[in-house]
């Protein structure tokens, strides 16, 4: 089946509530999407999140992409992926708009087969268990957000922090002290912290159910990662530090964390999310699966990815943090408390109104 069009749409999707991590704040999310239509009229969906701190890209570049490698999609067949990809790898970066053309790939292979995503993969389990966010801010709201999460039933909470090291104690101590259920805590630092606040804060870490920490220091240093997991007995994760099978080769070398945090924006999409986990069992690394400010569309394939390869630690709430109402994006994962539901519909098991797309 050969690709005949290419459709673009550019999305402004509002969030329940601003979204802070110690890269700043979000009110909004701004996606691009785009349908792949084969010769027989099959459309396949995929999904855009970039973002300029991560992945050097913002809606406007990601476009620009897909236009220029157009002409050069249309007409191959959507089963010969090698040759797409053949395509794709010739330009450096750009890994979110990759994204949104590999997605749209896998979506037509699996309504051409009439297959869900996840059973193409092979698994037979259609759910997975995810951890649900904590907003980085004040203590006291940060420490509310988290007791209603655990009182919905979600038993991990990933603890948003971003220094110094006195405010960060004070954030987890509120937490973790204000919560009686037996939860399981990550904390995702997104690079803000120093040594010396990852010193300082260590010993009272290592006192709570902390199962990992995630990306304490800048993506570049990989140093101070090194120095603080030879004294650090919670497992350390790499997310921004890891985009590339070569990145992941580096930390391994290294000896600078115990897994990385992958995501389908970073690396590429599906078929380059395989590759690291696989390389990532090869070296005996743990895997996360986490995202960007992802709609069902793109987190619908992130955790049928999960459920295929059984990955450990699973950060793929956002859908919950937009929105629905402005959303146009229908169908694909359900969440049952902590518990997402892999939809049976053929591909990704999206819907999404044509109107909204341009030729």
């Amino acid at each position: 089946m050969q690709i005949s069009e290419v459709r673009i749409s550019k999305v402004r999707l509002k969030l329940r509530s601003i979204f802070t991590t110690a890269l700043g704040s979000e009110e909004f999310t701004e996606n691009v999407l785009i349908a792949l239509i084969d010769k027989r009229g099959d459309i396949g969906f995929g999904e855009s999140c970039p973002n300029m701190r991560i992945t050097g890209e913002n809606c406007e570049t990601v476009i620009q992409f897909i236009k220029f490698v157009e002409n050069e999609l249309k007409g191959l067949n959507i089963f010969e992926t090698n040759r797409i990809w053949k395509v794709l790898d010739r330009y450096p970066g750009f890994s979110s708009a990759k994204c949104c053309i590999d997605l749209a790939i896998y979506d037509l292979i699996c309504k051409y087969f009439d297959l869900p995503f996840w059973k193409y993969l092979g698994t037979e389990n259609p759910e997975v268990k995810t951890d649900i966010t904590v907003s980085l801010g004040k203590p006291e709201d940060m420490a509310r957000e988290a007791k209603e999460y655990a009182n919905q039933g979600f038993r991990m909470l990933k603890i948003k922090l971003g220094g110094p090291a006195e405010l960060d104690i004070e954030r987890s101590s509120k937490i973790i002290e204000n919560i009686d259920q037996d939860i399981v805590f990550r904390i995702d630092v997104n690079q803000a912290w120093t040594l010396r606040d990852a010193f300082k804060i260590l010993p009272y870490l290592e006192k709570w159910n902390i199962e990992i920490i995630e990306q304490p220091f800048p993506y570049w240093d990989l140093l101070s990662h090194k120095a603080f997991k030879e004294k650090c007995r919670i497992p350390i994760i790499l997310d921004e530090s890891i985009h590339t099978p070569n990145d992941i080769i580096k930390a391994f070398m290294f000896n600078c964390c115990n897994g990385v945090n992958i995501k389908l924006m970073k690396c590429g999409g599906i078929t380059k999310a395989v590759e690291i986990v696989k390389l990532c069992r090869y070296l005996g690394f743990e895997i996360m699966i986490g995202c960007m400010i992802e709609t069902k569309l793109s987190i619908t394939a992130a955790a049928s990815l999960a459920s295929a390869f059984n990955i450990k630690y699973v950060d793929l709430d956002s859908p919950l943090l937009i929105d629905e109402r402005e959303c146009p994006i229908k169908g694909g994962i359900e969440y049952e408390k902590d518990v997402i539901k892999l939809p049976n519909k053929p591909g990704f098991g999206i819907y999404i109104n044509e109107s909204i797309f341009k030729s």
